[in-house]
């Protein structure tokens, strides 16, 4: 079904075909339908196209007759203890958080795993040493994924970023693309998949991330997500790699149109680029170009930072690292790579979650980037994570 969604946007999209054409050839009934699909993906990337509501839900309508003590009342004590049972004792909403439909004795299990999965441990490796299935972990990793999308579209709203960091990181589903075949180009779901990150270098917050092809879409769909979570506000300094996509992206979601030049940036936001030169694998020179603004600018204000000293992409590349080192799908050369392009989000998504609330940072003075960014007082724990309902 997810995929069925997938192709009918991308049908519309990509091979410009018609839009009763797209939602006839999948089953779908109306126009509204694609809209639907187009604008979640616009919005949240390929994880829109999920529900995320809480899954398993099941209304109890108490009968009115007297309760058959022999047939009855095993089914009538199941169903209005189980509410009350499936939650771990918090003082949350049940229906809004990861621990719904959970029982005691699954709940320490559950936040194990959760734990293990973001210390870098594959799938496998963990069905192995808690001894159950691996379809479990996924559920698992399903739940604690939707809850974390949830905390993080509650949390990170109105941000204030000065210091942006553009970059996008390599990683793939399934096959590279060197071995790619023809269907596998076409559903766009296998093969290379970047990962792109904004990240804001004062308080190391990704403020957002989208994961899909190297394409100028991709990068657009990051800028315009980005305006939408920090208010509309444009950050003082932008530094990225030499990916084009990036300029027009900026142009397009933050420019002014003028009848002269067109569209033209902000007049106070400097936006620069880093190019780097590798021979053998190695860098053997750094050349920055200035797209927005001027150099004099960007150097004052480069001056006036409490954390860079120079024009870099230093932490967003050092946020890579992490990556790589806590996410086992984007680890090279190991067979822990992504099957699936979903499982892919799911363990992305909560990656992104513990690096903002739980990890702390060691250049934040051991506080984690959410309580840089003044939106929480304290660390969380996994389980606070998990357990905290919007």
């Amino acid at each position: 079904m997810i995929q069925n969604r997938y192709e009918t946007v991308r049908l519309v999209k990509y091979e410009k075909a018609s839009i009763h054409k797209a939602i006839s050839d999948f089953g779908f009934k109306s126009r509204s339908s694609y809209y639907l699909f187009s604008s979640q993906i616009r919005e949240q990337g390929f994880i829109g196209l999920f529900d995320l509501r809480p899954f398993d839900r099941k209304i109890t309508i108490v009968q009115e007759k007297p309760l058959n003590r022999l047939t009855d009342y095993n089914k009538y004590f199941y169903a209005q203890k189980r509410p009350s049972a499936a939650i771990w004792k918090l003082p949350y909403s049940p229906w809004n958080n990861a621990f719904y439909g959970l029982w005691n004795k699954k709940h320490k299990l559950f936040v194990q795993i959760i734990r293990a999965l973001a210390e870098g441990n594959g799938i496998r490796g963990i069905s192995r040493i808690f001894e159950i299935d691996k379809n479990t972990v996924l559920k698992y990793l399903k739940s604690a994924a939707y809850q974390c999308r949830r905390v993080t579209n509650f949390f990170i709203r109105e941000i204030h970023v000065e210091e942006l960091q553009l970059d996008e990181m390599w990683s793939f589903v399934y096959k590279k693309e060197k071995n790619l075949e023809e269907n596998d180009y076409i559903s766009c779901l296998n093969g290379d998949q970047w990962c792109w990150i904004a990240i804001d270098v004062r308080t190391k917050v990704i403020v957002q991330y989208e994961i899909g092809k190297r394409t100028y879409q991709l990068a657009s769909d990051l800028i315009r997500n980005f305006k939408s979570r920090t208010g509309g506000i444009y950050p003082s300094l932008i530094t990225s790699d030499g990916y084009k996509g990036y300029k027009m992206a900026l142009l397009k979601f933050y420019g002014k149109t003028t009848k002269k030049k067109g569209k033209v940036p902000p007049s106070q936001m400097d936006y620069v680029v880093v190019k780097k030169t590798r021979k053998n694998g190695r860098v053997v020179d750094i050349k920055i170009e200035v797209i927005f603004g001027t150099i004099q600018r960007i150097m004052n204000k480069i001056k006036n930072s409490p954390v860079s000293n120079n024009v870099n992409v230093a932490f967003v590349e050092r946020s890579h690292l992490s990556r790589r080192q806590f996410n086992r799908r984007l680890t090279r050369k190991t067979s822990g790579f992504s099957k699936k392009l979903q499982n892919h989000l799911w363990q992305f998504e909560l990656e992104t979650a513990i690096h903002n609330f739980v990890r702390p940072h060691r250049g934040l003075k051991y506080n984690t980037p959410m309580m840089a960014a003044g939106k929480t007082d304290h660390v969380w724990s996994v389980e606070e994570l998990l357990s905290f309902s919007v």
